[in-house]
């Protein structure tokens, strides 16, 4: 302040200014409030969920160093990526056979999917 007015009634005036303003949001009870959009419906929630699924990297699956590695290589960093080879794609990437086969089958059905599925953006 320039000295005209002490700090504490600065701050005491500031204060009520504020809650001048303020209260007139405390009119409002939150049933008069309507809030915008529509409800989520159990569609739209399961869609949500299964992108959430859908976008875990590989990572986050816990695959052995081999299988992960060999994933890596061929460029596949999301559950989304891998749920869209084949079983036959999967076995011609190198170095990975049929016991990493299995076991990337193992965790893709654990959350629902199945090699070889087509995911595309509009379906969820």
């Amino acid at each position: 302040t320039n000295k005209s007015i002490l700090p504490d009634e600065a701050l005491s005036k500031s204060a009520n200014i504020l809650i001048k303003y303020l209260k007139v949001f405390t009119k409002f009870s939150p049933e008069d409030v309507e809030l915008e959009g529509e409800p989520i419906s159990e569609e739209e929630k399961e869609r949500s969920e299964k992108e959430k699924i859908l976008n875990k990297t590989i990572e986050e699956l816990d695959f052995s160093v081999r299988s992960y590695n060999c994933l890596k290589k061929s460029n596949v960093n999301t559950l989304r990526d891998l749920v869209e080879y084949s079983p036959m794609e999967i076995i011609k990437i190198k170095n990975l056979g049929k016991k990493s086969l299995d076991e990337i089958k193992e965790k893709i059905t654990k959350y629902g999917f199945v090699l070889g599925e087509k995911m595309h953006q509009e379906d969820f």
